[in-house]
C-alpha cells in the first residue's frame, strides 16, 4: 500500500528501520554527519570507490576511508593513502612542499619556475635558485651535464661555450 502525504510528523513513523522509509528528503540540515564503516555519500549512478561514471563517492572501502569525484578518466581520488589526480590541474600557483623551504619546487603566478629556495629569496633575487626558467625564456642551472649528439644553434654575437675538450 502506498500513500502520499504532504505533510509527516515524526509521531506518525512506526517502524523497525529507517531504510524503511523512502522519499524525497529535499534539503537536509544537519550540524554532523558521521559515517561508519558500512556508510557512504554517493551521487545517483555512482555506486562503489571504484566505479568510473562520473559522479561523487564517499565513505569506507575495504580498508580505508576514502573518496572518490570524477569519472574513468578525469577524476580525483584519495584512496586512503594517497592522492591522485587524473586530468588538467589548473592552478595559480603552485610550491612543493610549501612556499618556505629550500628544498622545493615552485611556478608562480607569472608563469616562473624554480627550484632550490623558497619564494621570498627567489623574489629578492632569482640567482638564489638552483636553477630557474623565467616565462622570458631565461634559464639558468648551476651544473649542466649534456651527452651524445648535442646541438647548439643561432648563438648571437658575443655568446661563448666555455668547458674541457677532452
Amino acid at each position: 500500500m502506498e500513500a502520499t502525504v504532504k505533510t509527516l510528523y515524526h509521531d506518525w513513523i512506526n517502524v523497525s528501520k529507517l531504510s524503511a522509509i523512502s522519499a524525497d528528503l529535499g534539503s537536509i540540515i544537519a550540524g554532523n554527519i558521521t559515517l561508519g564503516t558500512l556508510g557512504f555519500i554517493k551521487s545517483k549512478g555512482k555506486d562503489s570507490y571504484a566505479d568510473t561514471d562520473a559522479g561523487f563517492w564517499l565513505g569506507y572501502d575495504t580498508d580505508a576511508y576514502k573518496v572518490n569525484i570524477g569519472n574513468a578518466t578525469n577524476f580525483l581520488k584519495w584512496d586512503g593513502t594517497n592522492l591522485n589526480l587524473s586530468g588538467i590541474l589548473s592552478a595559480s600557483e603552485i610550491h612543493i612542499p610549501n612556499e618556505t623551504a629550500a628544498e622545493s619546487f615552485h611556478v608562480n603566478v607569472n608563469g616562473d619556475m624554480w627550484l632550490g629556495c623558497n619564494v621570498a629569496d627567489f623574489n629578492t633575487d632569482p640567482n638564489n635558485a638552483v636553477a630557474y626558467i623565467l616565462k622570458t625564456g631565461e634559464a639558468r642551472f648551476q651544473s649542466v651535464v649534456l651527452e651524445n649528439d648535442v646541438v647548439v644553434r643561432d648563438l648571437q654575437a658575443g655568446s661563448s661555450i666555455h668547458g674541457n675538450s677532452g
